[in-house]
């Protein structure tokens, strides 16, 4: 950050104006954000003062130089001469010297909106505006590497290697989507937003709690280490039958396999969900072929399993880092054999007599 952001410098308040007006000024650096999502997490309150800020930021943007053209009130600007009889606007210094002149518009409605919540007389708000459709952001991490992001309501997503999210929240809902891969998720909570995150026709459904969401070769796997979460399964095309949702607590977990309903819930230890974020992959009865798409997430070249092979299963752990180990112990354990071809791909097949 080119200035630091800090509570001896400006209140709760102001510095969520501040972090909202750089939002809005397209300038928001890596440092910012990682100073915006460190300064969420501190404290509630300052979660609460950045969407009260947000909410009265979207009524103010509406107002386009026209509004004042139209009215005939002088259209603010950061860079005009102010009148030797006006006021000072509030910490003109902090503000400043944190956005310089170039903001334009921004600065002046971050001045436009300290002005409006602290000293508008006590009257009606105007109705809030229609709301936009919301943005989808996708998030990303690298083949061999986890990412941890914190999204914007404060929820901390964890991606597992070479996995995808795509996140989309509005004014009445909190939805993601699992593209690829492993997600973690610490759901801050929002009663008046629920938080829904779904992958392949499965749908878990929170308010705050923790837990998993794998998209694997054979299905869904989801399994909760804190609270509880709905899981709902979506109805086949055509048919007009809905599968009931199940509700699944703390140290359970369920499967949703492509082209069938959802398994029975079965137990697991609550440390042991999403046991990739120490690089230990666990498996109690995994398909093959579910072993095989995680490896490949943690290889440089492919790693393929035709059919037969995919459909054997595997009780085993393994170190996400050593995958030449995960393959050996696989080759020891099953009939199947490991091929290593010339372009750097694995693949697994199944052999026949052993």
């Amino acid at each position: 950050m080119s200035k630091e952001i800090s509570e001896s410098a400006a209140t709760v308040l102001e510095t969520a104006y501040v972090f909202r007006a750089k939002v809005a000024g397209d300038d928001l650096s890596v440092d910012d954000r990682r100073a915006l999502e460190e300064w969420l997490r501190a404290d509630e309150e300052h979660r609460r003062a950045f969407e009260r800020t947000d909410l009265a930021w979207r009524r103010l943007a509406h107002l386009s130089e026209d509004h004042f053209v139209e009215s005939g009130e002088r259209v603010p600007s950061s860079v005009e001469p102010v009148a030797q009889d006006a006021p000072p606007p509030p910490a003109p210094s902090f503000f400043g010297g944190f956005f310089g002149p170039r903001f334009g518009l921004a600065t002046a409605l971050a001045g436009a909106l300290l002005a409006a919540i602290f000293f508008a007389p006590a009257a009606a708000p105007p109705p809030p505006p229609r709301e936009a459709v919301p943005e989808t952001v996708h998030h990303r991490s690298p083949v061999a590497e986890l990412r941890s992001v914190t999204l914007s309501d404060g929820t901390v997503a964890t991606l597992g290697a070479e996995s995808e999210i795509a996140v989309c929240f509005g004014g009445a809902s909190r939805a993601v989507e699992l593209v690829a891969g492993d997600v973690y998720f610490d759901v801050a909570t929002d009663s008046d937003r629920p938080f829904t995150a779904s992958a392949d026709g499965l749908t878990a459904r929170v308010v705050g709690t923790r837990f998993s969401l794998r998209r694997g070769a054979t299905g869904v796997r989801l399994a909760v280490a804190e609270g509880w979460v709905a899981a709902v399964p979506e109805a086949p095309a055509g048919e007009g039958a809905v599968e009931p949702e199940l509700l699944v607590g703390a140290g359970q977990g369920v499967s949703f396999p492509r082209g069938g309903g959802l398994s029975p819930v079965y137990q697991i230890p609550p440390e042991d969900v999403a046991a990739w974020r120490r690089h230990e992959l666990i498996y109690a009865g995994a398909a093959l072929a579910d072993v095989a798409a995680d490896a490949d997430r943690y290889y440089s070249g492919k790693i393929t399993v035709d059919d037969d092979a995919g459909a054997l299963t595997l009780h085993a752990a393994f170190d996400g880092g050593d995958i030449e180990g995960l393959l050996a112990a696989v080759e020891e354990a099953l009939p199947v054999r490991v091929e290593r071809r010339g372009d750097g791909s694995i693949h697994l097949r199944k052999e026949p007599g052993r």
